[in-house]
């Protein structure tokens, strides 16, 4: 069956599709955690801003990456970059974690360096992980534990060294097969780069359109099958949650936060707001604990 006809469902975390902020931007949890939960069965979805690393540590599983079915034993890593399909089916004595960042800072990270510019756009299984990668990913965790006036370089330090080795070892798995997206994951992951770009500016779907060489009709299509939403729709889900980020992790007023996101009228930003989020932005910030820090 084809994607049009039978869209992966889109989720923040499995299972979520509320996309709160994450504290320092990145999240963990166990394999066992989440998949416990669900029987330890994860069935295939995807993640619009999320990029994720799996760890597997104890165990065997079987992931699905782009319909290509493959069976994996400690230790082993698999790389998930946004838009990708996967799955799994984990053994109920499974050990590991997930690492979860935004993509938007994975692009950045590795494409302010040339050597690494483009590196880790496609899903990957690293066997017989180099235990190089172990190592910075607990570095990173341990990290992530500290609390102190250093601790933001730290992480970013941190991460850099994990994606580093996760470049490393994959640019050696490129001799085995690895699975590539499909051709409207490609046209997905092509919109979204330029949604980054310009959804500050309040663009029309004419204009995402023309720059992507394609008709409008062809990019929302691509975008109900691959994004679960049309293109203007994911260009707000964007923008909100760029608006999400500023009252949880800044003091700035709305109305500056408005002009910020190209709003004009902060009235009318708050009421998009609202109609997307369920809630108007003050009391949003107000019940979000880690609002004022």
């Amino acid at each position: 069956m084809s994607e049009s006809a039978s869209p992966v469902p889109v989720y923040a975390l499995y299972g979520e599709r509320s996309a709160l902020p994450f504290a320092d931007r990145l999240h963990w949890e166990t394999l066992a955690a989440r998949s416990s939960l669900h029987d330890f069965r994860i069935s295939p979805h995807r993640h619009e801003q999320l990029f994720q690393v799996l760890q597997l540590t104890n165990g065997s599983a079987e992931v699905t990456l782009e319909n290509v079915v493959s069976a994996i034993a400690p230790p082993c890593v698999v790389i998930v970059p946004a838009l990708s399909v996967h799955a799994y089916r984990f053994e109920r004595d499974v050990g590991g974690t997930v690492l979860t960042l935004f993509q938007t800072d994975v692009r950045a990270m590795l494409d302010s360096h040339p050597e690494t510019a483009g590196a880790l756009a496609t899903p990957a299984i690293i066997s017989d992980a180099d235990p190089a990668i172990a190592r910075a990913l607990e570095a990173l965790q341990q990290e992530a534990g500290h609390a102190d006036q250093a601790r933001g370089l730290a992480l970013s330090s941190r991460v850099g060294v994990v994606l580093a080795e996760l470049v490393r070892a994959s640019r050696r798995a490129l001799a085995t097969s690895q699975p590539t997206p499909q051709p409207a994951v490609r046209h997905a992951q092509a919109f979204q780069q330029l949604v980054e770009q310009e959804f500050r500016n309040q663009r029309s779907l004419a204009f995402y359109a023309q720059a992507l060489g394609i008709t409008p009709g062809h990019l929302n299509r691509t975008a109900n099958a691959v994004l679960g939403a049309s293109a203007m729709a994911v260009v707000e889900r964007r923008i909100m949650h760029e608006a999400r980020h500023y009252l949880v992790f800044t003091v700035m007023p709305v109305k500056e936060i408005a002009y910020a996101l190209g709003y004009a009228d902060p009235a009318y930003f708050s009421r998009a707001f609202r109609r997307s989020v369920g809630q108007p932005p003050e009391r949003y910030r107000s019940a979000n604990t880690l609002a004022g820090g």
